[in-house]
Protein backbone atom coordinates (compact mmCIF):
# COMPACT_ATOMS: atom_id res chain seq x y z
CA UNK A 1 0.00 0.00 0.00
CA UNK A 2 1.44 3.35 -1.03
CA UNK A 3 1.56 6.28 1.29
CA UNK A 4 2.17 6.27 5.12
CA UNK A 5 0.00 4.49 7.93
CA UNK A 6 1.79 3.56 11.42
CA UNK A 7 1.34 0.20 12.17
CA UNK A 8 3.78 0.02 15.27
CA UNK A 9 3.00 -0.11 18.91
CA UNK A 10 5.36 1.73 20.67
CA UNK A 11 4.90 5.22 22.29
CA UNK A 12 1.11 6.60 22.93
CA UNK A 13 -2.04 5.92 21.57
CA UNK A 14 -5.08 8.83 21.59
CA UNK A 15 -7.41 6.36 21.67
CA UNK A 16 -10.98 7.92 20.46
CA UNK A 17 -13.87 5.66 20.61
CA UNK A 18 -17.84 6.72 19.89
CA UNK A 19 -21.10 7.03 21.81
CA UNK A 20 -24.21 5.01 20.51
CA UNK A 21 -24.60 7.25 17.85
CA UNK A 22 -21.70 5.67 16.04
CA UNK A 23 -19.57 8.24 14.88
CA UNK A 24 -17.99 6.87 11.41
CA UNK A 25 -14.06 6.40 12.29
CA UNK A 26 -13.53 9.37 9.60
CA UNK A 27 -15.14 12.11 12.08
CA UNK A 28 -13.70 10.45 14.77
CA UNK A 29 -9.84 11.09 13.87
CA UNK A 30 -10.65 13.94 11.91
CA UNK A 31 -9.48 12.72 8.89
CA UNK A 32 -10.57 11.58 5.34
CA UNK A 33 -8.60 8.22 5.22
CA UNK A 34 -9.59 6.23 8.16
CA UNK A 35 -7.46 2.34 7.70
CA UNK A 36 -8.73 -0.48 9.45
CA UNK A 37 -5.63 -2.40 11.07
CA UNK A 38 -7.49 -4.62 13.77
CA UNK A 39 -11.01 -5.83 13.83
CA UNK A 40 -13.45 -7.09 11.93
CA UNK A 41 -16.66 -5.64 9.83
CA UNK A 42 -18.31 -5.31 13.37
CA UNK A 43 -15.66 -3.61 15.51
CA UNK A 44 -12.45 -2.51 14.49
CA UNK A 45 -9.36 -0.23 14.97
CA UNK A 46 -8.65 2.71 12.84
CA UNK A 47 -5.58 4.93 11.87
CA UNK A 48 -5.31 7.50 9.52
CA UNK A 49 -3.97 6.81 6.39
CA UNK A 50 -2.04 9.41 4.57
CA UNK A 51 -1.95 8.54 0.54
CA UNK A 52 0.86 11.36 -0.41
CA UNK A 53 2.88 9.73 2.23
CA UNK A 54 4.21 10.24 6.06
CA UNK A 55 3.22 14.43 6.77
CA UNK A 56 4.79 16.68 8.23
CA UNK A 57 2.46 17.97 10.40
CA UNK A 58 2.19 18.99 13.75
CA UNK A 59 -0.63 16.61 14.59
CA UNK A 60 0.49 13.70 12.71
CA UNK A 61 1.03 10.54 13.62
CA UNK A 62 5.19 9.60 14.22
CA UNK A 63 5.94 5.91 14.31
CA UNK A 64 7.15 5.25 18.17
CA UNK A 65 6.24 8.44 19.58
CA UNK A 66 2.66 8.49 19.22
CA UNK A 67 -0.53 8.00 17.16
CA UNK A 68 -4.44 8.45 16.37
CA UNK A 69 -6.62 5.97 16.64
CA UNK A 70 -10.25 5.00 16.90
CA UNK A 71 -12.62 2.03 17.55
CA UNK A 72 -15.69 2.05 15.91
CA UNK A 73 -18.10 -0.66 17.86
CA UNK A 74 -21.61 0.41 16.33
CA UNK A 75 -21.78 -2.90 14.42
CA UNK A 76 -22.79 -4.65 17.88
CA UNK A 77 -25.77 -2.57 18.26
CA UNK A 78 -26.78 -2.19 14.49
CA UNK A 79 -28.73 -4.67 12.93
CA UNK A 80 -31.58 -7.18 13.77
CA UNK A 81 -32.61 -7.78 17.09
CA UNK A 82 -30.53 -10.66 17.66
CA UNK A 83 -27.36 -8.44 17.10
CA UNK A 84 -27.73 -7.77 20.57
CA UNK A 85 -28.10 -11.13 22.42
CA UNK A 86 -24.07 -10.29 22.96
CA UNK A 87 -25.23 -8.46 26.08
CA UNK A 88 -26.63 -11.56 28.01
CA UNK A 89 -23.33 -13.07 27.72
CA UNK A 90 -21.00 -9.48 29.21
CA UNK A 91 -21.33 -10.67 32.86
CA UNK A 92 -19.66 -13.72 31.35
CA UNK A 93 -17.39 -11.95 29.63
CA UNK A 94 -16.60 -9.64 32.08
CA UNK A 95 -15.24 -12.55 34.13
CA UNK A 96 -13.21 -14.29 31.65
CA UNK A 97 -11.67 -10.39 31.05
CA UNK A 98 -10.94 -10.02 34.97
CA UNK A 99 -8.82 -13.52 34.40
CA UNK A 100 -6.61 -12.36 31.02
CA UNK A 101 -5.90 -9.06 33.04
CA UNK A 102 -4.23 -10.55 36.24
CA UNK A 103 -0.44 -9.87 36.19
CA UNK A 104 1.90 -12.21 35.67
CA UNK A 105 4.53 -11.79 38.29
CA UNK A 106 8.08 -13.82 38.33
CA UNK A 107 8.22 -14.44 41.74
CA UNK A 108 4.43 -14.52 42.98
CA UNK A 109 3.40 -17.75 41.57
CA UNK A 110 1.47 -18.85 44.68
CA UNK A 111 -0.78 -15.76 44.89
CA UNK A 112 -1.32 -16.05 41.25
CA UNK A 113 -2.57 -19.40 41.60
CA UNK A 114 -5.03 -18.31 44.01
CA UNK A 115 -6.24 -15.70 42.47
CA UNK A 116 -7.12 -17.85 39.31
CA UNK A 117 -8.77 -20.48 41.53
CA UNK A 118 -11.02 -17.37 43.17
CA UNK A 119 -11.60 -16.09 39.48
CA UNK A 120 -12.44 -19.60 38.72
CA UNK A 121 -15.21 -19.74 41.51
CA UNK A 122 -16.66 -17.06 40.68
CA UNK A 123 -16.81 -17.33 37.15
CA UNK A 124 -18.24 -21.12 38.58
CA UNK A 125 -20.75 -19.37 41.07
CA UNK A 126 -22.41 -16.65 37.96
CA UNK A 127 -23.16 -19.41 36.06
CA UNK A 128 -24.73 -21.68 38.90
CA UNK A 129 -26.47 -18.45 40.14
CA UNK A 130 -28.33 -17.58 36.84
CA UNK A 131 -28.98 -21.18 36.11
CA UNK A 132 -30.56 -21.40 39.84
CA UNK A 133 -32.53 -18.00 39.46
CA UNK A 134 -34.09 -18.93 36.34
CA UNK A 135 -35.13 -22.61 37.89
CA UNK A 136 -36.49 -21.26 40.65
CA UNK A 137 -38.54 -18.96 38.98
CA UNK A 138 -39.62 -21.28 36.43
CA UNK A 139 -39.82 -24.97 37.82
CA UNK A 140 -40.88 -23.88 41.75
CA UNK A 141 -42.76 -20.80 41.01
CA UNK A 142 -45.14 -21.65 38.16
CA UNK A 143 -44.35 -25.04 37.48
CA UNK A 144 -45.03 -26.20 41.24
CA UNK A 145 -46.84 -23.64 43.42
CA UNK A 146 -48.44 -21.04 40.84
CA UNK A 147 -50.36 -23.28 38.01
CA UNK A 148 -51.29 -26.09 40.91
CA UNK A 149 -55.10 -26.66 40.75
CA UNK A 150 -56.71 -23.41 42.75
CA UNK A 151 -53.75 -21.22 42.17
CA UNK A 152 -54.08 -17.47 40.78
CA UNK A 153 -51.81 -18.79 37.61
CA UNK A 154 -55.10 -21.40 36.99
CA UNK A 155 -57.53 -19.26 37.27
CA UNK A 156 -59.44 -17.82 33.84
CA UNK A 157 -58.11 -14.15 34.77
CA UNK A 158 -53.96 -15.61 34.45
CA UNK A 159 -52.25 -15.15 31.05
CA UNK A 160 -52.86 -17.66 28.69
CA UNK A 161 -49.30 -18.75 28.32
CA UNK A 162 -49.15 -20.05 32.08
CA UNK A 163 -52.96 -20.84 32.57
CA UNK A 164 -53.27 -24.10 29.81
CA UNK A 165 -50.22 -25.97 32.59
CA UNK A 166 -53.09 -25.47 35.42
CA UNK A 167 -56.15 -26.24 33.07
CA UNK A 168 -54.17 -29.38 31.67
CA UNK A 169 -52.28 -31.20 34.46
CA UNK A 170 -53.64 -28.82 37.87
CA UNK A 171 -53.45 -31.74 39.55
CA UNK A 172 -50.74 -33.57 38.24
CA UNK A 173 -47.18 -31.44 38.83
CA UNK A 174 -45.00 -34.01 38.08
CA UNK A 175 -46.10 -33.14 33.74
CA UNK A 176 -45.85 -29.22 34.95
CA UNK A 177 -42.25 -29.82 36.69
CA UNK A 178 -41.34 -31.45 33.32
CA UNK A 179 -42.92 -28.43 31.30
CA UNK A 180 -41.22 -25.67 33.47
CA UNK A 181 -37.70 -27.57 33.68
CA UNK A 182 -37.37 -26.56 30.27
CA UNK A 183 -36.48 -22.88 30.87
CA UNK A 184 -33.47 -23.41 32.32
CA UNK A 185 -32.69 -25.91 29.28
CA UNK A 186 -33.66 -22.95 26.82
CA UNK A 187 -31.84 -20.25 28.87
CA UNK A 188 -28.34 -22.30 28.53
CA UNK A 189 -29.01 -22.60 24.74
CA UNK A 190 -29.99 -19.17 23.91
CA UNK A 191 -26.62 -18.24 25.75
CA UNK A 192 -24.79 -21.11 23.80
CA UNK A 193 -26.18 -19.47 20.39
CA UNK A 194 -25.36 -15.88 21.57
CA UNK A 195 -22.13 -17.42 22.12
CA UNK A 196 -21.82 -18.83 18.63
CA UNK A 197 -22.81 -15.61 17.01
Amino acid sequence: MDGFLDTGTGGLTELRVHGVAGTPPAEMLNHPHPRMVAGDGTTGFFRRWWPAGRPDTPDADVPGERRREAYAWAGLTSGGRTIAMWLLLLPFALANVAYFMLPRPADGRRLRRAVEAAQRLFALLLTGTLVATVTRASVDLIGWQCTAAGRACADESAPGWVRWMGELWGGDPSRRLAVTALVPLAVVVVLWAAGQR
